[in-house]
């Protein structure tokens, strides 16, 4: 589910709650990029009393833990992203959205090393997206001009502001 929502971590975990009125919570961080578990993190809490001491003691515990899991987390994020470029990209002459999907597809999939392209902007025919990308623009326009499955014909113009436009032909 990571990839699918281009999150950089994803928390899962479970919680039980006992007859003795014990709260258990467990939860572990996982980086996508490089799948492997950050840190995981579990903890135990007594019930208090009323209607609502269940709610409260979970919450009280995922605080604890959250307080536990965060620096781990921010650790791994600090540690991938000074390892990948973010850039945007304009897309012209795309005719339905089928054509973005198209070529979004072809670069989380068939882009080595692409980590994410996201859509940010839609203005008559032309889409802007950005990638993150574990090089720079140059070895990126590379490895997109040179594969073998490119969807589209395309020319790729770099502006003078350091814009990069891909024009579909």
């Amino acid at each position: 589910w990571g990839r699918a929502f281009s999150a950089e971590v994803v928390i899962y975990g479970r919680c039980a709650i006992s007859d003795r009125k014990e709260v258990s919570v467990s939860l572990t961080a996982l980086d996508v990029a490089r799948e492997f578990m950050i840190d995981q993190a579990d903890q135990t809490g007594l019930v208090g009393q009323g209607s609502q001491g269940v709610v409260q003691t979970m919450q009280r515990v995922i605080d604890e833990i959250a307080s536990n899991l965060g620096p781990s987390i921010l650790r791994a994020i600090t540690a991938l992203e000074a390892k990948v470029s973010r850039f945007e990209i304009t897309v012209k002459g795309l005719r339905s959205f089928r054509d973005f999907r198209t070529l979004r597809d072809f670069l989380e999939k068939e882009v080595e090393g692409v980590k994410s392209v996201r859509q940010t902007r839609v203005k008559g025919n032309m889409i802007s997206i950005m990638v993150e990308y574990p090089g720079d623009e140059d070895a990126f326009l590379e490895e997109v001009l040179r594969h073998e499955n490119l969807p589209f014909p395309l020319d790729v113009v770099k502006t003078e502001e350091g814009e990069i436009v891909f024009n579909i032909r």
